[in-house]
């Protein structure tokens, strides 16, 4: 048997006189440890104050069969035949003096954090010779995963993993071949433990830069049979934190279009609950899975949610910036066209702090430099790009959705301040909520060319399926930072043709011989 203590939350109705809480439930430890999550030891639980370090409480709900061992992993799949990536000419990034990374145009500063994991900060682009700053600091500020079960065992299950638990803290040791390619460049951490002295995590980060196998930009012209083309290569900084049952690949990835993305690439086991149920066909099979899956015999995976709240302070050719919005409006056009409609762009500036709502049909949010431009006299912007990022469904008054309000939608806009650096603020774990992001907008500053914070949300409603278990395969979800109107031409418009290639070992040894003594 092997038991975990887990986050309790905040509940009024369960406040145990204000201690610091952790319930603990047990899972029993089968021949394959690595999976003792799957096995849970349902409906008992024990109720401990950490500061006396006394259980407090004993649950006792009634019994139910553990889910069955699922069977260890081992493929009989033949191997496939090597699929790598390589640099034989050693790698085009270099890191120099205190893990400050630049690569082709790109420049930056990384650090690992006990708390958030990986910050990015500094970046800089290296614009035909001119240095031009693009973002200040970024980083992964909290995560919200609140599990959709109503009994009393899982209903508290809502943890704020960074806040709680330390998504950089977890960071587990990358395998190099499987989690980074070999070629990386690995970086251990240091990490201050809770009593002041320090632990080190082996290979907590990679560093790595892979060919996509896509072309980063293309045109062929069909009447002379040329096709002109460039190859795709990006920049990876990746970690993986094991928070609990989940394992989290965080991947900050430069591009030649001049792109920043952050990745989040959700797998590890799901957490799951015991069953009468062997299939759907028993008779508890509905009220077995009225809130989560039957992904295998006597086996239900709970529904959840995963946020991953980014704390984007760009500065855009400098901290004096603005947010505007760009929306998408249809017009009609006049009789005398041939064309009934289209649309047009409207611009506005976002005025006041807080959540942005989408107000109709949004194309795009640019944080711009009003006192800047470019050659064509344009305000240079980068774009943030959300994509289909879900918002949470759970209600205002839901205590855990209030110690988690960032959750609710998927930009927040504030006024600079460096004490304000998580969204659900600075110690969640006891939280009435209101903290982070509420309370820093709350005040409605006014965020016309100032220094500004982006808050942006990944967002995923997890509905469990039978391919999930008994390991989920990597989901991966984006946000992307994109220039707007930040260059005078498409920035990887002037790579060169593919790749150096070295020269001859004839070639080399002539020019040798030739050299002046």
């Amino acid at each position: 048997v092997f038991c975990s203590p887990l986050t309790a939350g905040r509940f009024a109705e369960a406040d145990y006189d204000d201690k610091r809480v952790m319930k603990v439930p047990c899972y029993v430890r089968n021949l394959d440890s690595s999976h003792f999550f799957g096995r849970p030891i349902d409906r008992l639980f024990t109720v401990v104050d950490v500061e006396s370090e006394k259980v407090i409480e004993v649950v006792d709900l009634g019994a139910v069969n553990a889910p069955p061992a699922p069977k260890p992993a081992k493929s009989s799949r033949t191997p496939i035949k090597p699929v790598l990536i390589s640099s034989p000419q050693g790698a085009n990034f270099s890191v120099t003096g205190a893990f400050e990374v630049t690569w082709g145009p790109w420049s930056f500063h990384l650090r690992l954090d006990k708390r958030v994991g990986p910050i990015v900060s500094l970046v800089r682009y290296n614009d035909r010779g001119r240095e031009r700053l693009i973002a200040y600091q970024m980083m992964l500020s909290e995560i919200f995963v609140p599990y959709m079960a109503p009994e009393t065992d899982w209903e508290y299950r809502t943890y704020i993993d960074s806040g709680e638990f330390g998504a950089g803290a977890l960071m587990s040791s990358l395998v190099a071949g499987a989690d980074c390619p070999e070629q990386s460049a690995y970086f251990s951490a240091a990490i201050p433990n809770d009593k002041g002295t320090t632990f080190e995590v082996r290979r907590a980060a990679c560093l790595f830069e892979r060919s996509t196998g896509d072309p980063v930009w293309r045109h062929g012209v069909p009447a002379r049979l040329t096709q002109l083309t460039r190859p795709d290569v990006e920049l990876v900084i990746r970690t993986i934190p094991t928070l609990g049952n989940y394992d989290y690949a965080i991947d900050w990835v430069f591009g030649q279009d001049g792109n920043i993305e952050m990745r989040i690439g959700a797998t590890g086991i799901i957490a799951a609950r015991g069953s009468e149920a062997g299939d759907m066909t028993a008779p508890s099979a509905a009220a077995d899975t009225a809130f989560g899956e039957l992904v295998a015999p006597g086996t239900v995976a709970v529904h959840h949610d995963h946020f991953f709240n980014f704390r984007i302070d760009l500065d855009v050719d400098g901290p004096a910036n603005t947010l505007v919005r760009d929306r998408l409006v249809p017009q009609r056009l006049p009789d005398a066209n041939l064309r009934r409609s289209l649309w047009q762009v409207e611009r506005d500036p976002v005025t006041t702090e807080g959540p942005l709502s989408g107000q109709g049909n949004v194309a795009r949010w640019r944080m711009v430099n009003p006192g800047a431009s470019t050659a064509l006299g344009h305000q240079p912007g980068i774009e943030i790009v959300t994509g289909g990022q879900a918002t949470s469904l759970l209600a205002p008054d839901d205590e855990s959705q209030a110690r988690a309000a960032f959750s609710a939608h998927k930009l927040w806009l504030t006024r600079h301040n460096p004490n304000e650096l998580y969204a659900a603020g600075d110690y969640p774990n006891l939280s009435l909520g209101g903290d982070g992001l509420p309370a820093f907008a709350a005040d409605s500053e006014a965020v016309e060319n100032t220094d500004l914070v982006l808050w942006a949300n990944i967002g995923m409603h997890h509905v469990t399926r039978v391919e999930d278990w008994p390991v989920m395969p990597v989901r991966w979800h984006k946000l992307t930072l994109r220039p707007f109107n930040f260059f005078d031409q498409n920035p990887a418009f002037d790579l060169p043709l593919g790749f150096a290639r070295p020269e001859p070992p004839a070639l080399r040894s002539t020019i040798d011989s030739d050299a002046p003594q």
